[in-house]
C-alpha cells in the first residue's frame, strides 16, 4: 500500500507552496494599498497637513469677507 504513509518531502513541499501563496497575497495587497506601509502613512500625513492648512486659509478668508461685509 503505497501513498498512505507520512512523507517529509511532501510536507515540506506543501509548506513551501503555502508560504509562496501567502507571500504573493501580501505583495499584491501592499501594491494595491490595502496594507498601509510607511511611505503611504507619511503621504497620508502630508495630505492631512495640507488639508488643515487649506481649512485655516479658508477660515481666514471667510473672516475677512465677513469683516468687510460688516463694514458695508
Amino acid at each position: 500500500m503505497y501513498g498512505t504513509g507520512f512523507s517529509v518531502w511532501g510536507m515540506i513541499l506543501n509548506l513551501l507552496l503555502i508560504l509562496l501563496v501567502v507571500g504573493a497575497v501580501v505583495v499584491l495587497l501592499t501594491r494595491s494599498g490595502a496594507i498601509n506601509c510607511e511611505s503611504q502613512k507619511t503621504a497620508d500625513i502630508e495630505r492631512l497637513n495640507r488639508l488643515e492648512n487649506e481649512v485655516r486659509d479658508t477660515k481666514k478668508i471667510v473672516e475677512e469677507i465677513k469683516d468687510k461685509l460688516d463694514e458695508i
